[in-house]
């Protein structure tokens, strides 16, 4: 009887645990420039796994479970990159730095994500841009597509 108890409460312990990351949706970021990007995810609230880059593209990123956590990462022209957002306790947020590769000092575009501890697909807004169009949350929350530089035609 007390082992029965014992384990219903270490499973309980674990599933609040806000060390834990649970998996709130899979969504895609899309480069569709003629140019390469760095991403950076700065998280507050869970992680960012990306799911199907080659981990030569992330130099100096950590790996859990076989994934690239966070960043950074490479985006060459072109790419469809499937990226996971984890939430701790049901929340998911924080900062995206995505920075033409061209321009290694500052980023050129910061969005912020938040799912507002709603446990799904976090919504992306605008920080700011410089020279970067970028359709967030488009066709689903959480996805966005780097489209052009001003003056890429």
């Amino acid at each position: 009887m007390f082992r029965k108890k014992s384990s219903w409460l270490i499973l309980l312990i674990l599933i609040k645990s806000p060390i834990l990351s649970y998996a709130t949706c899979n969504t895609y970021i899309y480069n569709a420039t003629a140019q390469q990007w760095r991403l950076q995810f700065s998280p507050s609230d869970g992680n960012v796994y990306f799911l199907n880059i080659n981990p030569s593209q992330c130099p100096n990123s950590e790996i859990r479970h076989g994934e690239v956590v966070n960043g950074p990462c490479i985006l060459n022209p072109n790419d469809l990159i499937e990226i996971s957002y984890t939430t701790n306790d049901d929340t998911s947020a924080g900062l995206i730095y995505v920075t033409n590769t061209l321009n290694n000092n500052n980023p050129n575009l910061q969005l912020s994500f938040s799912n507002s501890g709603n446990a799904g697909c976090p919504n992306l807004e605008n920080g700011y841009l410089q020279n970067t169009v970028v359709k967030v949350n488009y066709p689903n929350p959480g996805f966005f597509v780097i489209e052009s530089n001003v003056g890429e035609k």
